[in-house]
């Protein structure tokens, strides 16, 4: 169960920096439309990582109430939510960054 509670933030960091960075490769059409910003790409593919993401969250809080004793339960299970908020955070900022500098470099494509 601990690998488990470890492994989905990393894993949802991990498809939400991905599926911002590519954004602006699924998007190279929809950016020659002059009146739509160049961050709404991306933003808009981290918020739909983040929000599949939401059903590995629930499974994982599931799993934690099923095997967990009831005291732990109430002591650490309300940490998973500002946990994976943060864990959000952190990956749209740092796919918001990586997206931006993705014209720069033509190597990363």
């Amino acid at each position: 169960m601990a690998i488990a509670a470890g492994f989905v933030p990393w894993r949802i960091f991990q498809n939400v920096v991905f599926s911002t960075g590519d954004g602006y490769i699924k998007g190279t059409n929809q950016i020659r439309i002059p009146r739509l910003p160049r961050l709404a790409l991306p933003l808009a593919a981290s918020l739909e990582a983040a929000f599949t993401s939401l059903f590995a969250i629930a499974v994982l809080i599931a799993v934690v109430g099923a095997f967990a004793p009831a005291s732990l339960l109430q002591q650490r299970a309300l940490w998973l939510v500002p946990l994976f908020g943060l864990v959000l955070l952190a990956a749209l900022a740092t796919g918001l960054v990586l997206a931006a500098l993705l014209p720069f470099s033509p190597d990363l494509r």
